[in-house]
């Protein structure tokens, strides 16, 4: 475990990581690559093709603001009116941002809760996301040569002494 400087081997993608960290609100559809590739190629073709001034008011992509959900197994709306917002070139970035959102954090919010009350138990929320970023933090659950949580973990209970 964390605590006793062994790692888990647990792999979490970029949102969980995120959130743990109380960093959610920095998603973005790169978020995806470790989640869902599929999408996150897609994305990454949509958001590198660079529209010619005619292709742009006339290019749709056959989806709307709107998106099947497994987890609910419903539809669900990825803003007001969603089932009638036909995805463009013009809103494809508001599209995925807000689709990245949903997937990585909408519909689990109460599980990213739960796991990130737990972690916070652990690791004091209040300066963690001063000493780990996402890549230390998926350093120390999987494992790595370069990363001992546990001088990490006396650091910041150093600091925390010292600034109180």
């Amino acid at each position: 475990n964390l605590i006793n400087g062994v790692p888990i081997g647990v792999k979490l993608s970029n949102g969980i990581l995120k959130h743990l960290l109380g960093q959610e609100k920095n998603l973005d559809w790169t978020d995806l690559e470790h989640f869902d590739e599929k999408m996150f190629h897609t994305f990454k073709r949509w958001m590198d093709d660079t529209p010619t001034p005619r292709s742009e008011t006339h290019q749709t992509y056959g989806l709307h603001f709107a998106i099947y959900d497994n987890v609910s197994k419903s539809e669900v709306l990825l803003c007001e009116h969603g089932d009638q917002i036909e995805l463009t070139n013009e809103n494809k970035a508001r599209y995925v941002y807000l689709y990245t959102k949903h997937r990585l954090t909408l519909n689990v919010t109460t599980q990213l809760q739960g796991l990130q009350k737990g972690f916070w138990s652990l690791l004091p929320c209040s300066v963690v996301h001063k000493f780990l970023s996402v890549d230390n933090l998926r350093q120390a659950l999987t494992g790595s040569d370069e990363l001992n949580i546990l001088y990490i973990y006396i650091y910041i209970y150093i600091y925390m002494y010292i600034c109180d």
